[in-house]
């Protein structure tokens, strides 16, 4: 991050990964940032597009297309956990990643329940 840069989240609100190796410690972001004068910002996209035209909306997502097609933006790795009524280890499951998500380890996939019928 560059002095003075903003850093904006998109809605992935889960921990920052270091760049450097696995094994070493993660510095404090609230500390680099507030030490680089770094602004942080949220983005939510429904509350953005629902302030422009439809045009304007079709742009916007285009741009935000660019920019994963391009790697700038980089999207989280996802762990789609099947959520089917009719499994008979559904309760523990869920207790089981519940759990997972709970802990937050580094560099773990946002968890994502596909609801089936």
């Amino acid at each position: 991050m560059a002095p003075g840069s903003t850093y904006m989240t998109i809605g992935f609100l889960g921990r920052a990964l270091s760049l450097g190796a696995e094994n070493q410690p993660l510095p404090d972001f609230a500390f680099v940032a507030w030490a680089r004068n770094v602004t942080i910002k949220a983005f939510r996209l429904s509350i953005s597009l629902e302030k422009r035209t439809p045009e304007q909306q079709t742009g916007l997502l285009a741009w935000i297309s660019d920019l994963v097609c391009d790697g700038l933006l980089k999207l989280p790795a996802l762990e789609c956990i099947r959520w089917d009524v009719d499994d008979k280890e559904l309760g523990e499951k869920l207790k089981r990643e519940i759990s997972k998500a709970h802990k937050a380890e580094l560099r773990q996939k946002k968890q994502v329940f596909v609801f089936e019928e």
